[in-house]
């Protein structure tokens, strides 16, 4: 495997939400919660509580791990444990002409394919992304003009068993946008059509309608669901297909609904549950599959959406990401010991976890009591939304420099340093010559945004929410500061009420806090006084 190329440099940043290093987190844990004694086969579940925690069963080619983890190394250019990813690739490489394309994981190595094409220029990527393009199209069922994979009878499958169909529709459509094979484009936006109107996903308004069968009866499941839905989006926009894409913000804003945008906590069950337990929980890869459709409704010019995808991240989504695990061995600590299966493994399970993101998560707490913990699935699909926020949160175009959300980011045309939620302002260093334009959060009135320009007053023009700074030079400083304030907000979260404490767009406080891992340990926000911290940059070559 090449290690990514780049620059790399240190940097004296605001201490506030920074994507290079919670990606960073994720590949720590997607790299050592693996077998190595079966050749680095990622385990996949993850049970907290048990005396000792243990990490059980393994799946040798992960496609949501391949994927995630080649995406995280281009942002980091991280080559810690590399050994781990060279190992799935080959493994995946030896059973390359009879593996599947259709379904969870070969979805995610369709746009793995796509994407190491992409990152590594390598024209062997190219032929093997025509290769299982060829014979995806020779193994689908066409009907007038949709497509879809049958099932083992031979049958066009319909409601849940239809929804593997979305993360094959998500890979169709990366590898189409990284090789630009239109054939690959061609293909996706049949088996789009089959998943919107033949496969009973939706109903005409976007609804959510495939349900699992359970012992309580039929339960409808909001990722396997949204998780159609992304797919359906990034096609639309990769098409431009505006009526595709109108149908997706229809279904996306009923899917808001049914949780708390405010936050990002979406259920893992939609009214029908598999079950009696006594809570509501939300799994990251409903959120995460929030924050990719916001994004790209945005960028479809389906609405602005981007304080959407700004409260998701900064509160539910990064909140459900693992940053210490000591608590998980002083839980369990009083459970009796356990012995472990052949299939378990007790090594420092607690340390392995860290950069994971949960499975079973209330609205103030990483854990509910009893539940596994995590399980692969939301860790690779958490990892996945957080390249994709870095990607899509800034834009180079037509010599524009567009800044969608206030984090910090290092990139090849300007560094931005979000001094958010401590104080309502940002720095943008200049590394180009360009037109400069910054999103500015719905909180903020136009009037109140204040621009500077080496620390000269630099007159604003307002589009929509975006602030059009106009020329700047490479090596210029541009600032940015508005007002930034606390509000109190009451309101219902997974059927249990919360007073909530809001500083801009992040949660700084929740009541009741959580028990074992609880969210918004936030205090140092609502100092209103910035803190800095050192930390190494990277910006890949592009």
């Amino acid at each position: 495997m090449p290690q990514v190329k780049g620059d790399r440099y240190q940097a004296t940043i605001p201490d506030t939400l920074d994507i290079q290093q919670r990606a960073e987190l994720v590949l720590n844990t997607m790299t050592n919660c693996t077998d190595p004694k079966n050749n680095y086969a990622p385990y996949d579940n993850m049970y907290v509580y048990r005396n000792p925690p243990i990490l059980r069963a393994t799946t040798m080619i992960n496609g949501k791990y391949m994927e995630t983890t080649a995406l995280l190394r281009y942002l980091t250019g991280s080559t810690t444990n590399q050994h781990v990813d060279q190992a799935w690739r080959n493994a995946y490489l030896e059973v390359f002409s009879g593996y599947p394309w259709w379904g969870v994981d070969p979805g995610r190595i369709l746009a793995w394919l796509g994407n190491n094409y992409r990152i590594e220029n390598n024209p062997c990527w190219l032929d093997l992304c025509k290769q299982v393009i060829k014979r995806a199209r020779q193994e689908v069922v066409y009907q007038d003009d949709y497509c879809y994979y049958p099932d083992t009878q031979g049958a066009m499958p319909t409601g849940w068993d239809a929804t593997y169909g979305g993360w094959t529709l998500q890979g169709l459509t990366q590898l189409y946008r990284a090789t630009q094979n239109t054939e690959a484009l061609e293909l996706a936006g049949k088996v789009a059509r089959y998943l919107k109107d033949h496969a009973m996903i939706f109903d005409s308004d976007g609804h959510f309608l495939a349900r699992h069968p359970s012992n309580n009866g039929l339960a409808l499941h909001f990722h396997h669901n949204g998780n159609v839905l992304e797919g359906l989006s990034a096609y639309a926009l990769a098409a431009n297909d505006r009526e595709l894409a109108s149908f997706a913000k229809s279904s996306y804003e009923w899917a808001r609904a049914t949780g708390s945008p405010l936050v990002g906590f979406f259920p893992e069950y939609i009214n029908d549950w598999p079950d009696d337990r006594p809570y509501v929980d939300c799994e990251t890869c409903c959120t995460a599959d929030m924050i990719q459709i916001a994004m790209t409704l945005s960028e479809a010019q389906q609405g602005d959406y981007w304080d959407d995808v700004d409260r998701y991240l900064r509160n539910q989504f990064i909140e459900m990401q693992l940053l210490d695990g000591k608590w998980i061995d002083q839980m369990v600590a009083s459970l009796p010991p356990t012995p472990l299966e052949a299939n378990e493994d007790a090594d420092r399970v607690s340390e392995r976890l860290v950069g994971s993101f949960a499975s079973w998560a209330t609205a103030n707490d990483w854990y509910i009591e009893e539940q596994p913990g995590t399980t692969f699935c939301c860790i690779g699909n958490g990892g996945r939304a957080l390249y994709y926020v870095w990607e899509k949160m800034i834009r180079f175009t037509n010599d524009t420099l567009t800044i969608h959300l206030l984090l910090n980011r290092a990139s090849t045309w300007a560094d931005v340093n979000s001094y958010v939620p401590y104080e309502g302002r940002v720095d943008i260093k200049m590394k180009v010559t360009c037109d400069l334009e910054i999103r500015i959060p719905e909180w903020v009135k136009p009037n109140e945004v204040v621009g500077l320009v080496n620390n000269e007053p630099r007159r604003l023009v307002f589009q929509g929410r975006y602030a059009l700074i106009g020329s700047v030079e490479s090596g210029n400083v541009v600032t940015i500061t508005f007002p930034i304030f606390e509000r109190t907000v009451e309101t219902m979260i997974g059927n249990i009420p919360y007073t909530l404490i809001i500083k801009g767009n992040d949660v700084v406080s929740v009541d009741p806090p959580g028990k074992w891992y609880p969210f918004y340990q936030r205090a140092k926000y609502r100092e209103n006084q910035v803190r800095w911290v050192n930390r190494e940059r990277f910006v890949p070559t592009i």
